[in-house]
């Protein structure tokens, strides 16, 4: 499991040491145009779950105006023994606006969670709960199609146990 948080960690090293970027650096990060910008696929680890850690799923990006918050519809699966898990989020984003930017672009926010686990022959369990969100992303040069992302979750329920994950992923532009 150490060995997969590595390797994701290399991956978006990997990508965001590309070329420096120009003083005029505009891709997905610093889009301030209102609508859908992105949507993107990532993986990552579940840390509050000793077996079958690993999580997958898929996000987007909507700008509201002229201000600094965006929407993060997202769903995330993680399969186990006998079952899966599938939840379904609505996050609410701020961006940090820095003076010096360079390449992160780092970002907080609170959503609304709806968790659903699957037990094969035992039937399903939902609850709904309240994420934690931070996370960066990185820019890169001037009219990219993509975007990595790094992104940490906390979610808080009632029933199941809370859930922490990490998350490495790619979002790729609607414009």
């Amino acid at each position: 499991m150490h060995r997969l948080v590595r390797r994701a960690l290399v991956v978006v090293a990997v990508l965001g040491a590309g070329r420096g970027a120009g003083a005029q650096t505009v891709g997905l990060a610093d889009d301030a145009r209102a609508g859908i910008i992105s949507a993107g696929a990532f993986v990552g680890l579940e840390f509050d779950n000793p077996d079958n850690a690993m999580v997958l799923g898929g996000d987007g990006r909507i700008k509201f105006g002229a201000s600094n918050l965006e929407v993060n519809p997202r769903f995330t699966y993680r399969p186990f023994d006998g079952g899966s898990m599938q939840q379904i989020d609505i996050n609410f984003l701020t961006n940090y606006r820095l003076n010096n930017p360079g390449r992160f672009r780092p970002y907080s926010g609170l959503g609304v969670a709806v968790h659903r686990i699957s037990v094969d022959g035992s039937g399903s369990a939902n609850d709904v709960g309240l994420n934690l969100v931070s996370g960066v992303r990185m820019a890169m040069r001037p009219g990219a199609a993509y975007e990595p992302f790094l992104q940490a979750q906390y979610t808080i329920m009632k029933e199941p146990a809370n859930s922490f994950t990490l998350v490495v992923g790619t979002s790729f532009s609607f414009r």
